[in-house]
């Protein structure tokens, strides 16, 4: 008898190496097989294609629907990151992986949250580890029960080439990695309610060019003004880089270094030969490329391109019409992020260095904004005076006026541009707590850590707000952190996340004021 119950015990606990509890999702292409976590009380499934690999003549195109799958697909599995550095990643990248509380038919469907990785639109992956990245968020409060997506989507070369040479070719695509995270979100739309998501309820989230991700597809979404594939949009430090047109001279020159260092500029047809050779030599030249142009420019080699169709505005020119599509949206940027992205030489403080000096910077502004005339850059010297007050902060001396430059065109305005803009709800948030550089929030929200416990009220009021606004569109409504509400941005208040919690503000207007000069001369950087 004892073995009889042994063995209907077992049978109980595995069916084929998964246990019951494990789901089951059966879709249009394929049954995929999850799994239960006791410890984080949460199904997960790891590792599910959501589009055909975009190896052969799938490089630099679109992406195409996934391939059917026959049996059941195991998604407890890594997956390889898009190709990325001088070596790692695999063409055969677009997964995606994506967890939540357990759900069963009866429930209610539940809101949805897409995260876009970052890494400057050069690296990154979305490979989901257990407990998976973002769950400090889904967990913070017992009032959540939302789905979380994490896609991969190609990166550099791979996901970003410019060039005429690109927009003549039948079957390739101009901003493939946007495409990617497109498709991505269609995929939300077709499939999520299987997995208990609410396709009606989604947010995309993204850090750092994850952010600059999420700006693009607000723009993208706009310019269509049909159907939203999501409703909501976080920006968590969004780096929005320059966003030259496909043909511009800058564009053409990516094209044509690419073409040199692969060896292709003797072919008859360059873009042929780049399609067509081993992915390992282009991905070793995407990398020098990187090196060389971050040490000349301080700045990444790629991003997104005006292409005519998927991005046919510039974000300043957006902003400046107020016709964004997007019901609810919250920029968050750090105090002292630009510090990441300028040279370190400037934070002497010797006057008498060269790099202290007002001609350093004179010479510095020319470099970085090479259309500014001499009279538009006394005007942003102007805007950022020598001695001067931010939100938060005064600064004095030359380190600190070229990081919040640098911070404010390419990461502080377009938050502030996109949450002004939403059509129903908009917030903005400066996170203060040192250092207060890129990603310095990331430790609260991301992965599991000492520092959520050790300052508690700031993980309660903060990450409380970001998935209350996952699930409403509002930051305050299931936010049992909260004391007193993080105020719209028509209220002309940045909400400061600071180390005591104090839900302190601030007034808005410096900042505005600023990003105004940037809207001005978007045409000039290009933004």
């Amino acid at each position: 008898m004892m073995l009889v119950l042994f063995f209907l015990a077992t049978l109980f606990l595995t069916v084929n190496g998964a246990s019951l509890d494990d789901p089951i999702v059966r879709l249009d292409y394929g049954q995929f097989q999850g799994k239960y976590s006791r410890p984080y009380d949460i199904n997960y499934f790891r590792r599910i294609p959501y589009a055909a690999p975009p190896t052969g003549q799938g490089r630099f195109a679109a992406p195409q629907p996934p391939e059917k799958i026959n049996g059941t697909y195991d998604t407890d599995r890594d997956f390889p990151g898009c190709p990325q550095g001088a070596d790692a990643g695999s063409e055969d990248c677009l997964y995606l992986g994506l967890y939540s509380k357990p759900w069963t038919n009866t429930t209610a469907l539940r809101p949805v949250v897409v995260f876009l990785h970052g890494g400057g639109w050069i690296r990154g992956s979305a490979s989901l580890k257990i407990p998976p990245q973002g769950f400090p968020t889904l967990n913070v409060s017992s009032l959540n029960d939302f789905i979380v997506v994490h896609p991969n989507f190609r990166v550099n070369v791979f996901g970003l080439l410019p060039g005429k040479r690109i927009k003549q070719c039948k079957d390739c695509a101009l901003n493939p990695g946007l495409l990617d995270q497109e498709l991505a979100l269609k995929w939300v739309q077709q499939n999520i309610a299987k997995f208990g998501g609410d396709p009606k309820q989604v947010t995309l989230w993204g850090q750092s060019s994850g952010g600059g991700g999420v700006v693009s597809q607000v723009l993208a979404q706009s310019s269509r003004k049909g159907k939203k594939l999501f409703q909501r949009a976080i920006m968590s430090s969004p780096y929005y880089p320059r966003t030259y047109r496909y043909d511009s001279a800058e564009a053409e020159k990516l094209y044509n270094d690419m073409v040199q260092r692969t060896g292709c500029a003797g072919a008859g047809d360059t873009l042929h030969c780049l399609r067509t050779m081993n992915f390992r030599v282009i991905q070793q030249a995407a990398f020098n490329m990187t090196n060389e142009y971050q040490k000349s420019s301080a700045s990444f080699t790629w991003g997104p391109v005006i292409d005519d169709s998927f991005l046919v505005e510039n974000l300043s020119q957006v902003a400046s019409n107020n016709n964004l599509n997007i019901e609810h949206a919250w920029g968050i940027y750090n105090t002292r992020e630009g510090q990441n992205f300028v040279p370190s030489g400037f934070k002497s403080t010797n006057g008498t260095v060269w790099n202290s000096t007002e001609a350093s910077l004179d010479h510095w502004i020319k470099t970085w904004m090479p259309k500014f005339n001499s009279t538009v850059s006394r005007e942003l010297k102007t805007i950022y005076p020598e001695l001067g007050e931010a939100e938060t902060f005064g600064f004095d001396t030359v380190y600190d006026r070229v990081a919040l430059m640098y911070r404010d065109v390419f990461l502080s305005c377009p938050d502030l541009w996109v949450a002004k803009g939403a059509n129903q709800s908009g917030y903005i948030s400066e996170y203060t707590i040192a250092p207060a550089v890129h990603a310095s929030d990331v430790a609260y929200w991301n992965t599991i850590n000492a520092r959520q416990q050790r300052s508690r009220g700031v993980y309660l009021s903060f990450v409380g707000g970001l998935a209350s606004f996952i699930q409403t569109g509002n930051p305050n409504r299931n936010n049992e952190g909260i004391t007193a509400p993080i105020p719209k941005v028509d209220a002309n208040q940045i909400w400061l996340i600071e180390e005591d919690a104090g839900l302190h503000r601030t007034p808005i207007d410096p900042l505005v004021k600023r990003c105004e000069f940037w809207q001005k001369y978007g045409s000039l950087v290009p933004i």
